[in-house]
């Protein structure tokens, strides 16, 4: 997997294709299938018959990180079929407190509560830098316990009113009432969501953010 960039803007240009209210867009990453709860990735404030520009870069390195306080302490990356081990044994250190490990479940990404107690960890990605993003919060793992799935690789845009998201410098998960406020979707009578696959995604994509004149939110690949 490669990283990619993409962009979501609006434009004047044509005015049947403006935004016609003010809007916050938030996107998330998640895996096909997934028991987690999303984090808010992104979130961008659109302001109505703007031309405006944001661009996202999405990191296809996994990683995991230890969750404390809402806060993640300690981080590392796992490659797909691998699995990671999360040990305080030795106290908590966090360049020692994540280990490798190369034992794990094919096209699945692994963790492996070694402590004993409970612990909260996200999955997310891991820059070149070293730096983690949070993309899900898995349920609780038991000591001696074991969490495992897909790669978080499905984009989904959510249109909710301005300002609705705020970093605060803690995870922000995706309220539930706005799970059904999806902008991907599919074009049938009856609209499911429709995720982007980052994996297959060309790189640099565009997409033009409007609203119809019954108000639906469009996100128009004109690539």
């Amino acid at each position: 997997m490669t990283n990619k960039t993409f962009v979501i803007y609006t434009s004047t240009a044509d005015p049947t294709k403006v935004l016609r209210n003010g809007v916050q867009v938030v996107l998330t990453v998640t895996p096909p299938v997934q028991a987690a709860k999303a984090i808010v990735w992104k979130m961008y404030d659109f302001l109505p018959r703007s031309d405006t520009t944001q661009t996202a870069t999405w990191v296809s390195q996994p990683g995991f990180g230890v969750v404390g306080s809402d806060e993640v302490q300690a981080s590392i990356a796992c490659n797909v079929g691998d699995a990671v081990v999360y040990d305080t044994s030795h106290g908590f250190v966090p360049g020692n407190t994540l280990t490798p490990k190369v034992s794990g479940v094919a096209d699945n990404v692994s963790v492996k509560n070694a402590s004993t107690t409970p612990q909260t960890f996200n999955v997310g990605t891991m820059s070149d830098t070293d730096v983690f993003t949070s993309l899900l919060r898995l349920p609780v793992v038991a000591p001696n316990g074991t969490s495992h799935g897909r790669p978080a690789t499905l984009l989904q845009a959510y249109g909710v009113p301005p300002k609705s998201y705020d970093f605060t410098g803690k995870d922000l998960l995706l309220k539930d009432a706005d799970q059904q406020k999806f902008i991907f979707r599919t074009s049938d009578a009856t609209p499911k969501p429709s995720p982007i696959d980052l994996t297959k995604l060309s790189d640099n994509t565009t997409y033009l953010l409007y609203s119809t004149i019954s108000g639906e939110l469009v996100l128009e690949d004109t690539t």
